[in-house]
Parts: structure tokens; sequence; C-alpha cells
């Protein structure tokens, strides 16, 4: 009996890349309180709470080489002759049967005895050939084109491995033209199923079923994805993605199978991304996007999106997130509420802004108190007198403010506080004409933008003198959601406030 094995097994090469790759961080959310466990799971092999089914890697080789390489020369006399003879007599290459893409041939093979099969390629193709055989035959495959004019066989692809009951399979990129297929008996005797699978869809992608052929992946946000196809039950897509720092990486897989599945690559195994976002550690990563079936199509692909959103901090305490994706904001901070940062900057919520002329002084500013705070809950935020109500962390995109400067920028919104002690300040203070500009408000709450490139504060939404007061303006807008990777409702949207 042929011997058959999992159907996704992973194709490598023989001799695998050994890269350094850091832990990867997937972040989902809960419905506790924000001081519980951290929410974030570090997916390391070596941590034993981690529940992610793992797919373990086998290695299979293709075109391997470990058995003495056949040199006979091979002819044949006419191709039109092929079709017409029984399967069990194609022990010569003038008698080859014709085998079409998907379609699975067997036969029973003899030490030093041939198995002939011919194909057609009309176009450039992605070509998989794979062999496999029963435990008491060791059998070797060989792939070889016709010299239409001479009528020679020349062999282009070989896969030798050593030892019975062990598979086979070749696997590239192929020219149009005629190909032959030959199954030889190395050692011992027994049944195999030859299969045959060709694609044009991918091709442009292909070959990437290994670690060294891996399709670079840009990383950045992308409607139009990285399509692929699974064209056999033994393929499996590559992709490299290469971080210069630590990030916020989604994972987006779109295919009419739920059979289909994405998986991180560690070298030795694999694991399921079960969740879409993931902090990646600065440096290269790898997954494989496969068939958890064996389903296949040569025809129907896939659409992977890759999207970097942006840096995150490397704090390994700052495992609370809140993202927005389109703007490329990620807001982290950590269980104790002491560290927040924005796109990996520490968040520096000092401000200043000093001014004087010969009738206004100006001396508005806010510093870090000692039970200073940021609004995280919702229910911080609206549980206050409706004038001090604030908001969760937000991406706002400012139009223009004509007294920062700002323009056409997205930043991240936050609301800071401190009940005890105030901590933002403003005090403005008018001489003679200009007494009536005259404002001294010493403040326990604010509402900031803060930079995402720098983490600095850049412009102070509420209570701001100069756009409630002058004549300056500000217009921002809230165009995309924010997905908040702790509990900050009761796990639903959140409710009154600003939103």
């Amino acid at each position: 009996m042929v011997k058959r094995k999992f159907l996704a097994m992973l194709m490598v090469a023989a001799v695998l890349i050994t890269t350094s790759i850091g832990s990867s961080m997937n972040v989902q959310a809960t419905e506790n309180d924000v001081n519980a466990d951290p929410v974030t799971t570090f997916e390391n092999s070596e941590q034993e709470e981690i529940e992610i089914p793992t797919v373990e890697v086998p290695e299979i080789t293709y075109n391997a080489e470990g058995n003495e390489k056949c040199e006979q020369t091979f002819f044949f006399e006419g191709i039109q002759t092929l079709d017409m003879n029984d399967e069990e007599d194609n022990t010569d290459p003038n008698n080859a049967v014709e085998i079409l893409n998907g379609e699975k041939k067997t036969n029973s093979l003899l030490t030093d005895e041939f198995r002939w099969y011919h194909f057609t390629i009309q176009q450039l193709s992605k070509l998989t050939i794979y062999l496999e055989m029963d435990d008491t035959i060791d059998a070797d495959l060989y792939l070889l084109s016709l010299n239409a004019d001479s009528g020679e066989l020349s062999i282009i692809g070989n896969s030798l491995n050593e030892g019975t009951g062990v598979d086979e399979a070749i696997a590239g990129k192929i020219e149009a033209g005629t190909y032959f297929i030959a199954v030889s008996g190395y050692e011992g005797s027994g049944n195999f199923s030859l299969g045959l699978y060709t694609s044009t869809r991918d091709v442009d992608y292909e070959f990437n079923d290994s670690l060294s052929t891996a399709t670079e992946v840009s990383g950045v946000f992308d409607l139009n994805g990285t399509c692929g196809v699974i064209d056999s039950p033994y393929d499996v897509d590559f992709y490299k993605l290469t971080l210069s720092e630590a990030s916020a990486v989604r994972f987006e897989l779109k295919y009419t199978s739920d059979k289909y599945a994405v998986y991180y690559y560690t070298g030795n195994a694999m694991y399921a991304i079960k969740d879409d976002l993931y902090a990646l550690d600065e440096g290269t990563h790898y997954f494989v996007v496969l068939s958890t079936d064996g389903s296949y199509s040569a025809t129907r692909g896939y659409t992977l999106y890759i999207h970097n959103i942006a840096p995150v901090s490397t704090d390994e305490t700052a495992r609370f997130y809140a993202v927005c994706d389109r703007a490329n904001i990620v807001f982290q901070f950590n269980g104790d509420r002491t560290n927040f940062y924005v796109n990996g900057n520490e968040i520096d919520f000092s401000y200043s802004y000093k001014r004087s002329s010969s009738s206004v002084d100006y001396d508005i500013s806010l510093r870090r108190t000692s039970n200073f705070n940021v609004c995280l809950l919702q229910t911080e935020g609206t549980s206050l007198p409706l004038e001090y109500q604030q908001v969760i962390p937000d991406a706002v995109h400012v139009l223009n403010s004509s007294f920062s400067g700002i323009k056409d920028k997205y930043v991240l919104t936050l609301s800071v506080f401190d009940w005890s002690t105030p901590c933002y300040w403003i005090h403005v203070r008018g001489t003679g004409s200009s007494s009536d500009m005259t404002y001294w408000k010493d403040l326990n709450m604010a509402n900031l933008y803060i930079d995402p490139d720098t983490g600095k504060v850049i412009d102070i939404e509420w209570y701001n003198y100069f756009y409630e007061n002058l004549n300056y303006r500000l217009t921002f807008t809230r165009p995309y959601t924010m997905k908040y990777y702790y509990p900050y409702w009761n796990g639903e949207e959140p409710k009154g406030g600003d939103d």
C-alpha cells in the first residue's frame, strides 16, 4: 500500500537557513480590569502557557540529492503513439503515459526499472511533481525535457532521497514545452503514486515554497494585498517581512475557503496566527500560507495582507494597546499606568507656552504631577460633570490649526488628569487696554494632541485659551476607528463623552 502523509507538509530545503528571529507578541482584548494580568502572549516555544496549535515542519526536500544519479541517455521516436499504450507497459519513454494537471498515477516498480510519463506546458508555469511510495521501495524521480529535433531527453531536475518509503519532489518554474517524468526503482520493489500539479496564476510570486525563496512583502498598508495560489496539496507559500524597528503588524487572509491559514514560522515549527495584530521585534520574520486539509486550486487564489501599522516600544511591561491602522498610530501603556508610548516613543507630557508683550503676558504650562494619569477607561471620562468629561485614547486628523501650525496630520489625542493637584495652568495677564484678555485658571485636566513621531505634546485641544478666546481656529476630524486591546468599557464600544 502506498504510504500517505499529512497533506499540508511544509516543503523546505534540506539545509535550513538559520535566522535569529525575536519572539512575536500577540495582543488580545479581555473583559477584565486594566490592571489585570497582561493581555499579551509572547509566542515562544519555550513558554509552556502558550496554547497556540503548531504544525511541525517535516524535512521534505525538492530536487534532493543522495542516491547515485542516473547517467543514461534516453530517446523517443514519436509522441503520437504514447497514449495508445497500456499504462502497465510504460517502462520505455516511447510508451510514456500522459499525466494531466491535478492527476495522480499509481503503478508498481522493481529495482532498476523505469516508469515513464509525459505532459505539455503551454506557457510559463509553476510546476510541482510529487512521488509517494511504499515503505518497501526506494524510488527516484527525474524530470526530462524533450529536444523535438533530435528526440533526445535531457535530465533537467531530479529528486534522489535515500531510504525506502521516503517521498520525492521536484518543483519550480517551467517554460512552455513537452516534458517527461521518469520514476526509477533504486532499491527494493513496491507501489508508488505520482502527482502532477501546474498553475499560471501565481507565477509572478513563485517559486516561494521554501525559506530561501520567500516572497518579500513591503509591510506597508496596501489595499491590493499580495495574491497567491495554493496550487497543490503540498504547496506552502513563504513570505518574508523585514522590520527596521519593532512594529505592530496586522495580518489578513482573504479566500473563499476557510481551510487556508497563515502561520508564523520560527525555523523549526509554525504558530497559527489566531488573532490579526502582532507586535514583532526588529529583524526578519517569516510567514507561510498553507491549506490545513490538503485542498487546493490552481485557478482560485488568496490575498494576503500584511500591514506594518507603526513602530512599537520594546518595553515588555507596556502590553496594553490601542491601535488605529489607517492613521498609523499605536498607543501603549503598562498595567501600572506609569509608562505611556505612541509609535514607540515615550510620551512626554510636559508643555509650556510663555510669551510676553507690552500688554499681555502668557504663561501656559502642563506638568506631570504626583497623581497625574491618563483617561484610559470610558467610566473615568463619562462619570465627570459635563464640562470636565474626557475621552479615551483616540486618533484625530488635524486639518488645520492656526495656533500651532499643524496641517494635515494624524495625532494621538489623550485626556489627562490629576484630581488632587492642578496639573495644567493657564495664566494670562492683560494690562491697560488689554486687561479684558486676562484669564487665570489652574485646572485638573486637559485634552492633549500628541505627535506620534516624537511623543511630545504639540497642542492642547481643551482648554485652549487661543481657540476659545481669540481668533485662532482648529479644524479636525475623527475619520478612522481606534481599536482597543484592553477592557475599556466591559468589552463594548465606548459610550458618552466626546465620542
